[in-house]
C-alpha cells in the first residue's frame, strides 16, 4: 500500500482502512468484553498509542489473532516490534497526530506512558470513542478466564514465556502477554485457537508499576 511508516499514513491508508472494516466477518471473540457498551457488527479497530512497547506489542498480536484491524503510533518506536507488527498488517505511525483518529476507530488504547494530553488521547475525546490504558484491557481480558499472572522484581518474561510454552507442550492452548518475545516464536502475545480444547486459560506478565498488577484479578 506505499505506507511511509516514519511519516505517518499516505494518502491510500484511510481508503484501504475503510474498504477493509466494512466486510461483513464474524465479530471478534473479545469485542463483547472490550466493548461492552458497544454493537459492533463488523471487524472492530483499534488505535494504540504508544504501540510498539513490550506489553501493547502482545496486545496488539493478541487483537490481531481476534482479526481487529488495527493502527498505531509510536513516537519513539522499537524497531524490532514496529517491522513485526507491520508484517502482520498494523500500520503504525512515528510521529502522533490528532488525524490518526477518527470516528471510524472503535477503541484507543494508550500505554501508561501516554498522558491524557496526548493530541490522539484529546481527539478521540472530542469524538466519544472508548479509551482504555493497556492495563485496563488486560484486566478485561482476564475476566472470566482462569488467570495466571507472574509477579516479581526479575525473571518476569522468562517465567511468562516459559508457563506458556509448558501450557502448550501438556496440549493445553493458553493466551498469552508477555513483556518480551519468546524465542521460538518471535511473539509476545497469542489468543488461544477457539477450536482447541484447554478452556480459557490466560498467562500475563504482571508489571508493580503504579500498582497495575493489582487491576489483575
Amino acid at each position: 500500500m506505499g505506507t511511509n511508516l516514519y511519516s505517518g499514513f499516505d494518502s491510500t491508508w484511510e481508503e484501504t482502512f475503510l474498504n477493509l472494516k466494512w466486510i461483513s466477518l464474524p465479530v471478534p471473540r473479545l469485542a463483547t468484553q472490550l466493548l461492552p457498551e458497544k454493537k459492533v457488527a463488523q471487524n472492530p479497530c483499534a488505535h494504540f498509542v504508544g504501540a510498539t512497547g513490550a506489553g501493547m506489542k502482545a496486545l496488539a498480536e493478541v487483537l490481531l489473532d481476534d482479526d481487529w484491524i488495527l493502527t498505531g503510533s509510536d513516537s519513539s518506536p522499537a524497531l524490532g516490534s514496529f517491522q513485526i507488527l507491520e508484517q502482520r498488517g498494523m500500520k503504525i505511525s512515528r510521529k502522533h497526530a490528532s488525524e490518526f483518529v477518527s470516528d471510524s476507530v472503535d477503541l484507543v488504547i494508550f500505554s501508561a506512558a501516554v498522558p491524557e494530553t496526548n493530541v490522539e488521547r484529546q481527539r478521540a475525546k472530542v469524538l466519544g470513542i472508548p479509551q482504555l490504558s493497556y492495563v485496563d484491557v488486560v484486566a478485561r481480558l482476564m475476566q472470566g478466564r482462569r488467570g495466571i499472572a507472574v509477579a516479581g522484581t526479575h525473571g518476569k518474561s522468562s517465567t511468562t514465556a516459559l508457563t506458556a510454552s509448558l501450557f502448550e507442550n501438556s496440549g493445553i492452548d493458553a493466551s498469552f502477554l508477555c513483556g518480551a518475545q519468546r524465542l521460538q516464536d518471535d511473539r509476545n502475545g497469542k489468543l488461544r485457537s477457539e477450536s482447541l480444547d484447554g478452556g480459557e486459560v490466560i498467562i500475563v506478565e504482571a508489571c508493580e508499576y503504579r500498582s497495575h498488577f493489582l487491576a489483575l484479578r
